[in-house]
């Protein structure tokens, strides 16, 4: 075994600041949904009709990427089959596909057939495959619940599901949620039209939700707690668009940095830096439309954040900054009333974050983040420009 071998397995053997790193995976479904308890009740009130009839029901679940649809309908289902074994005599089955894998129902059909029940299905129609896969339905007894995710790749396809269970004298065999991104929302409601019984929009999450799902993942998946900063700061970043996917995203990324870099603990910087492979967006020639002072003053709030560690910077300190800065330029600086035009100017161009601070002992009430670039490397593009 040469040297850069025993280097590789040192690696792999070397402490990790993740506890468990499952738990930042795209399919990872959490024991406890957290921020989601309405969509579980009306979830719950949806099936009830199932429970106590057997009845099938036709579920439509829309929302923005990242607010739960997938993870929810999972984790509700999961548990619903726990109950039902405990509490019934109903047998049911669940499965998931998402259809941008399963484009056509019959690859639907056909894999739940071949993959699900061990059954021959090369070189059949797809009316064959229906039939065969109610015989069995009926024969066992079971309760089909499929959850159809991205339904919208279906299209006029999306029909043959609800009329399969309608094509047969046993119409309670089959019962489906339907997954859909809000805007395919015109286009489904088209398709489905009466046909759903329950149709659920679900928003897009709060700072405070995010935030109690990033200390819900980070306790989970980490072996050291997250100072209340980060989460805020992630929280502050994923609020944009209330995308618990990003939020989690950035923290598993800003974790493997740490792991890469021998860090025992996520920072600021680690975030800003895990957030630009995440989602990048700041290209090198917006800065080419900055004039001297913006730059001066984009550069006190960068120094400000990075010897303080603090994810908010109060507007005179960066000033303070700032006076500092023009200096070592030889440069005369503004009053600040102008700095806090180039810093609203900044705001404006997507350089900086205008966000409201908590501290009661400061004079400021608001102050300025960068959450969009690391601090390190907006520093070197600034002082390559200066220099």
């Amino acid at each position: 075994m040469n040297e850069d071998t025993n280097t590789f397995f040192t690696n792999i053997f070397t402490n990790s600041i993740f506890k468990d790193e499952r738990i930042f995976f795209r399919d990872y479904i959490p024991k406890n949904i957290v921020c989601r308890d309405d969509v579980i009740t009306k979830l719950s009130l949806a099936f009830k009709i199932f429970l106590s009839q057997a009845h099938p029901i036709n579920i439509w679940i829309s929302g923005k990427p990242g607010v739960g649809k997938t993870t929810i309908s999972k984790y509700f289902i999961l548990n619903l089959e726990k109950i039902i074994q405990k509490k019934t005599q109903i047998k049911i089955l669940s499965f998931y596909y998402n259809c941008f894998m399963f484009r056509k129902v019959n690859s639907i059909i056909y894999n739940l057939l071949s993959e699900k029940f061990n059954q021959s299905c090369r070189g059949f129609e797809t009316e064959y495959l229906i039939s065969n896969l109610i015989g069995i339905l009926r024969k066992k007894k079971l309760n089909l619940i499929l959850i159809l995710d991205e339904v919208h790749i279906l299209n006029d396809d999306l029909l043959r599901i609800l009329e399969i269970g309608e094509m047969y004298e046993d119409k309670n065999l089959i019962s489906v949620i339907f997954i859909s991104r809000e805007e395919h929302d015109r286009e489904i409601n088209k398709l489905l039209g009466g046909r759903i019984n329950n149709f659920l929009k679900i928003p897009p999450y709060t700072k405070n939700q995010l935030s109690q799902i990033i200390n819900q993942r980070s306790d989970l998946g980490f072996r050291e707690p997250l100072a209340p900063s980060i989460i805020d700061l992630i929280s502050e970043i994923a609020e944009k668009d209330g995308n618990a996917r990003h939020a989690i995203e950035i923290l598993y990324q800003a974790g493997k940095i740490c792991d890469l870099e021998g860090q025992n603990r996520v920072t600021i910087e680690t975030v800003r830096k895990a957030k630009q492979q995440v989602y990048p967006q700041m290209e090198d020639n917006i800065f080419e439309s900055l004039d001297l002072h913006e730059l001066l003053a984009l550069l006190s709030i960068v120094r400000r954040l990075k010897h303080e560690e603090e994810p908010i910077v109060p507007v005179r300190k960066a000033y303070s900054q700032y006076q500092i800065i023009c200096e070592e330029y030889k440069e005369k600086y503004f009053a600040i009333s102008t700095y806090r035009n180039k810093i609203e100017h900044l705001v404006k161009l997507g350089f900086l974050d205008k966000l409201k601070l908590k501290s009661k002992s400061s004079n400021d009430r608001i102050g300025y983040s960068i959450i969009e670039s690391s601090t390190n490397e907006l520093e070197n593009k600034i002082l390559n420009i200066l220099d």
